[in-house]
């Protein structure tokens, strides 16, 4: 369910190729610049290093932690979803003051770009490689324990914490990273 009453309309239609729709709340329209050119940058920068082209895509940025759980059904720790090519965001507000952002916008945004390559593939390879584009992994961390465990579907769906959603996803993004380290195409990641 969308949250419309609480948010302004985006275009009826689907947006073109290149577009971005976007939806905001009334008390966040100000921020419309400044995140259509962190989405159109994101695009692009993703889109270059995945070898993929540019997607369009309809971004709805939730007023309420509620709203943005009863339209996607995430946990209230989650400031992110993607479907196809529709995003879900948590505020504005609430992301930039946790400092999430830009990482949460980047890693929304490659998914729009990459999901449809890695539709057979787990949770796991799908929620790696957004991170890994998204510019999440620490580069700099390039040693791999041997005893690295891919987290499960499970264990990324349905988090127990925060905590455990945290360590699933740089888990993802560590297993990912190891496989392009070691040579392997990052749409060849099983």
């Amino acid at each position: 369910m969308w949250c419309g009453a609480a948010i302004s309309a985006v275009a009826a239609a689907a947006p073109a190729r290149d577009e971005i729709g976007l939806a905001l709340p009334a008390e966040e329209s100000s921020e419309r610049p400044a995140l259509l050119d962190l989405l159109r940058r994101s695009r692009e920068e993703i889109a270059r290093a995945a070898g993929v082209p540019p997607r369009a895509m309809r971004v709805t940025v939730h007023p309420t932690v509620e709203s943005f759980g009863q339209a996607t059904g995430q946990s209230w720790y989650s400031a992110g979803a993607t479907r196809g090519s529709d995003i879900h965001l948590l505020s504005i507000a609430v992301l930039r003051r946790n400092g999430q952002l830009e990482r949460v916008v980047r890693h929304e945004v490659a998914h729009v770009l990459i999901d449809r390559s890695l539709d057979d593939r787990p949770l796991w390879v799908r929620e790696g490689v957004a991170g890994y584009f998204a510019g999440q992994f620490d580069s700099a961390n390039r040693g791999f324990p041997v005893s690295l465990r891919c987290p499960s579907n499970d264990e990324l769906r349905r988090p127990s914490s925060r905590e455990a959603q945290r360590d699933a996803y740089a888990r993802a993004e560590a297993c990912v990273a190891r496989e392009i380290a070691s040579g392997v195409r990052w749409r060849d990641v099983r």
